[in-house]
This record gives structure tokens, C-alpha cells and sequence, in this order.
């Protein structure tokens, strides 16, 4: 029984449910196509879309994949300003309260206030309503956080999913199903006043920011101060000192993820990253607080987008002061090593600076590029001989002389993977044994080469002459032996995975040699056949009877396979 349409209103608010499809999630993110649709009594009242030219800004490839707006597609469109008195109407709040409805509501509202700013103008105060909060209250079983798990939830259809128009007209019937099923509930509370306690005031001078789970149940623990300052949007960079020095000063567990928490250009990473060195060299600071200081500093660096800026950031800031605080020791540990909850914060931080050296795209979607991988280990390829002086060494040797091995070894695997990825095996395989014995036995390394050693390398001749086709199981079992006896107490989750593994390859060694196959005993039960040009094979059944091919290509008898 579908509920009456009277009893979808909502006296006192205006709904107007909004979607935007954007050129990325990083950097200069700018609205491409905006749909609003006006949701009175259950039902779309008007709607309305635009396709909008961002001007000279950088188009991230998993965006065009998403929503499929290209620079071509979008060329001849209309500006955010050529439009903004029309959008300004809209959301207009009038004699009602305005309230946004929309999918991660919180992302669409940001967009639309960056627009705003940039135009010089402010939007006016409004509520959001969430579809994600409404799943909750109406306890649906959502399978993800995506908009088409939310329909498939309900049992709706989206005619063009990723385009603005089609997913707002979507939003708005998932929203409509929700309130008709929170109508239908008996209890104390009407529709309305649910609602009220869905719905979060947005507040577009200090801006309104998401909190996951976690974050939303440590709020009621935190003092106001600390409280505030979660809740604070610091996106335009105003008031992001202000707020991480308060987080740094309650010793807050979030900081690693404050700290990349609205930074959408280059130049806010790079502020971001000057002020966790500086902090860094405070001597107040726990041991803890120094490693959420540099976890967080691994993330903004690969932020930058800049691997000159990364390389001159290591070697003038960094460098000096791992050289005084070492990895962390039995009685002076970083958070992660202390609830052995991933890699020690000391290490983890020089593999993001690898990460952000060889990316200068923070798209991990995207493949790595050649001339990147290049810029981290150059002039090293062992198919052509040097006849005088060492090859340069790049990055990866400024990792191996300034001693950090984990790093280097990091890099070296992530740039063999890429060899390999693309048809370069030998030079992979060369790659990984030069930074082995260049001493850099970490796991990501001894990982890649144990596997490539099974499966690349052949056998070997013993002292008595005899062909010993295990060696390379052995030779890979010997790589993990020396990587876990040189990493003993440390924790990285990489590390169980070479445990099982060499328990797996121990099985292989010991296991007898199978003899080689006899090519005369090779079982061969379909007779030969000659094709004839433009004309189907016929097919074999299990009998050996011959049964010929269909016109529409399918089996003809039971059991038939190709001839």
C-alpha cells in the first residue's frame, strides 16, 4: 500500500536534490555538469541540468572514464558564471528552510560553495539531507557506499548512471521510497520530525566536513575545542594551522588523515608538509605523535604531485632528522609498531616518499609511467653493456647511500613490477637481484624476486655435475630465510605473506621429481581434421561421432566439443 502524498510533506522545508559530476577528486576539482530536480509531496515538481566548461584545468582520466565528460564533449558549453544567476535561484532558501538532498552530500555541497567562492560569493545557509543517513534509518541492507547499491537496495534502476541529471532523478526516487517506507513505521515520531534529526545544518563560512564511524563515535570523548575542530572545514587553508595544532596538542589518534583532510592543490600540500617537519623537531612529542606526525606526511607528499619538490624535500628536511630519530626500538615505539597494526611509521614514511617520487599524479588508479620509473633507477639496463664509468643510480642510489635500504627495496619492486607488467621480464628480474645485492633484503623486494626465481630462473649443475632442477626453489627459500632473519620484530603484514610462502616452496623442494613427460604415451582422441575455407569445423562428440554445426554456432549433441 503506497503512502498518500500528504503524507510525504514536510511543512517548513523546501527539498532540492542535487548532483555534480566532476573532473576529478584531487587538485583543482571543478563542477563539469550539474542536475537539480525540486521534490515536493514525493513527486519531481521541475528539474533542470547544465553542462559547464571549466576552462584550462587538468581532466583526471578516471573521471572521463566515470562520467565520460571529455574537454571535446564539454567544449561550447556554458561557465559556472554564465549560469550562476539561474543555480543562485535555485537554491534560494525563501519562507522554507532549503535542504540539499543528496548522495554523499557532503561532497556535492563543497563543489557548490568552491564555485561560489571563486565567483566571489558565499552560498546562503541550508540543511543537508543525506540519502546514506535515510538508508540507515530505514535499516536497509546496503551492500556499499555507491548510489547504484542503494538502488539495487530498493529495487530501482538508474537510466544513465554518472551523468547529473539521471542520478539526481534517481536520488530523488530513492529518497521518496525511503520517506514512504519511514511513513509506513508506527512509532512516536512522524516523518517530519525524523527528518529533522536526519537532516545537518551547512554552515558555508565554516563549511561542513564527513566523518566516518569511527571518527563520529571518538567526537563524544573529545573536548570542544578538539570537537570544533573536527568538525571544521580547512579546505581554502585558512584555519588549517589553527586546527592541527590543536589536534597535535590532544595527541589525537586522526591526525595522519586531518592533515591531508582538504588539501586540493599542490601549494597546500607543500604548506602542509612545512608545517609536520617543523613540528617534528619539537622535543614535547611522544613517540606516538611523531609517527602519526610522519604518517600523515607521507600522505600530502604524495599530495604535491612534484617529484623534484619530494626529492629536495628528503634530502634537506628529512634526511637530518631520521638521522637523529631511528626506527623504533623495544621501549620508544610508534603507534603502529606498538599495536603492531602495520608498518612502523619511521619506515612507512620513506615509501610514500618513493610512491610520491615516482607518481607525479595522485591517481593510483592510473599506471605508472615509463619516464618516471626511469627518473628512479636510470641508465641501469642490463642488455646493454657500459664500457666505462658506473651508471647513474638516480633517487634509488641516494635511498642506498643515505642507508635506507627499505625504501630502496621499495622503489626497486614497484619499478620491476612495472618492467614486468610491460613485457620486460629479464630487465625486472636484473633490477631486483642488483638491489638485492645491493643489501636491500625488505620484504616487497624479496617478495617479487623469491616468485620471479621459481619462475624464471632455471636449474643448476651441482659440484657432482648432475642438473639439480630445484635450485631455483631453493635459492628463493634462501631470499626469505635472510629477510625474515634480518627483520626479526619488526611487523609488517608482508612478512606473514614470505612465511607461508617459503612454507609452500619447502613442500615444493622436498617433493620428488616428476620424470618428463613421454610425448608417445600423450593421449590424442580427436582425429585430424582439414578445414575448409568459410566453412564451420564439424564437432567431435565423446563417442567419436561426427555431428555437424549448427547454423546459430551452438552444440548439437550433448557432450560435442571442438574439432
Amino acid at each position: 500500500m503506497s503512502a498518500r502524498p500528504h503524507a510525504l510533506d514536510l511543512p517548513g522545508r523546501r527539498l532540492v536534490v542535487v548532483d555534480v559530476e566532476t573532473n576529478g577528486l584531487h587538485g583543482d576539482v571543478r563542477i563539469l555538469s550539474l542536475g537539480l530536480a525540486e521534490l515536493r509531496r514525493g513527486i519531481v515538481a521541475r528539474s533542470q541540468h547544465w553542462l559547464i566548461d571549466p576552462g584550462n584545468v587538468r581532466m583526471e582520466e578516471g573521471a572521463i572514464a566515470v562520467n565520460g565528460l571529455t574537454p571535446e564533449l564539454l567544449e561550447g558549453a556554458s561557465s559556472f558564471a554564465d549560469n550562476f544567476e539561474t543555480i543562485a535561484e535555485w537554491l534560494q532558501p525563501g519562507p522554507t528552510r532549503l535542504t540539499l538532498v543528496a548522495h554523499n552530500a557532503h561532497f556535492d555541497a563543497a563543489r557548490l560553495r568552491d564555485e561560489f567562492r571563486r565567483l566571489g560569493e558565499e552560498l546562503p545557509s541550508f540543511d543537508l539531507l543525506d540519502t546514506r543517513r535515510l538508508a540507515e534509518a530505514t535499516e536497509i541492507p546496503v551492500t556499499s557506499r555507491s548510489l547504484a547499491a542503494l538502488l539495487d537496495a530498493l529495487g530501482l534502476a538508474n537510466t544513465a548512471p554518472h551523468t547529473a541529471l539521471a542520478d539526481t532523478l534517481a536520488v530523488a526516487e530513492a529518497a521518496t521510497q525511503m520517506m514512504k517506507l519511514l511513513t509506513r513505521r508506527s512509532g512516536p515520531m512522524s516523518l517530519a520530525e525524523v527528518i529533522d534529526a536526519l537532516c545537518v545544518p551547512y554552515d558555508p563560512e565554516r563549511g561542513q566536513r564527513e566523518l566516518d564511524d569511527e571518527e563520529t563515535s571518538a567526537l563524544a570523548s573529545f573536548s570542544d575545542a578538539h570537537r570544533s575542530a573536527h568538525l571544521t572545514d580547512i579546505s581554502d587553508g585558512r584555519r588549517r594551522g589553527a586546527v592541527l595544532n590543536v589536534c597535535l596538542a590532544e595527541h589525537c589518534v586522526f591526525l595522519p588523515r586531518r592533515m591531508e583532510d582538504g588539501v586540493r592543490s599542490s601549494e597546500q600540500a607543500k604548506q602542509v608538509a612545512a608545517w609536520a617537519i617543523t613540528h617534528l623537531e619539537e622535543s614535547r612529542l611522544t613517540r606516538a605523535d611523531q609517527g602519526r606526525l610522519l604518517r600523515g606526511l607521507g600522505q600530502v607528499l604524495r599530495r604535491t604531485e612534484n617529484p623534484k619538490f619530494v626529492a629536495a624535500f628528503y634530502h634537506s628536511r628529512l634526511v637530518p632528522y631520521l638521522t637523529k630519530s631511528r626506527k623504533c626500538a623495544t621501549r620508544r615505539q610508534c603507534e603502529r609498531c606498538a599495536d603492531e597494526s602495520g608498518v612502523c611509521d619511521f619506515v612507512g614514511v620513506l615509501r610514500r616518499i618513493v610512491d610520491a617520487f615516482i607518481r607525479d599524479e595522485y591517481d593510483p588508479a592510473r599506471p605508472m609511467r615509463r619516464a618516471r620509473v626511469d627518473a628512479f633507477l636510470p641508465g641501469y639496463d642490463p642488455a646493454v653493456p657500459r664500457k666505462r664509468g658506473r651508471p647513474p643510480q638516480g633517487f634509488y642510489g641516494e635511498l642506498v647511500f643515505q642507508g635506507h635500504l627499505d625504501a630502496a627495496g621499495y622503489g626497486a619492486a614497484r619499478v620491476a613490477e612495472h618492467r614486468r607488467v610491460t613485457g620486460s621480464r629479464d630487465w625486472a628480474y636484473s633490477v631486483l637481484a642488483k638491489a638485492w645485492n645491493d643489501g636491500c633484503h625488505t620484504p616487497h623486494l624479496v617478495e617479487m624476486l623469491a616468485s620471479m626465481t621459481v619462475v624464471d630462473a632455471v636449474g643448476e649443475v651441482d659440484a657432482d655435475g648432475v642438473f639439480d632442477p630445484k635450485a631455483p626453489v631453493r635459492n628463493a627459500i634462501s631470499y626469505i630465510d635472510t629477510c625474515l632473519e634480518e627483520n626479526a620484530g619488526i611487523f609488517d603484514p608482508v612478512l606473514r605473506q614470505l612465511t607461508k610462502r617459503r612454507d609452500r616452496l619447502e613442500a615444493l623442494a622436498n617433493a620428488p621429481v616428476r620424470p618428463p613427460r613421454d610425448p608417445s604415451r600423450a593421449r590424442n582422441r580427436r582425429p585430424p581434421h582439414r578445414y575448409q575455407l568459410g566453412v564451420a569445423p564439424p564437432l567431435i562428440s565423446r563417442s567419436g561421432e561426427r555431428t555437424p554445426r549448427t547454423a546459430a554456432g551452438r552444440l548439437s549433441a550433448r557432450g560435442a566439443v571442438r574439432g
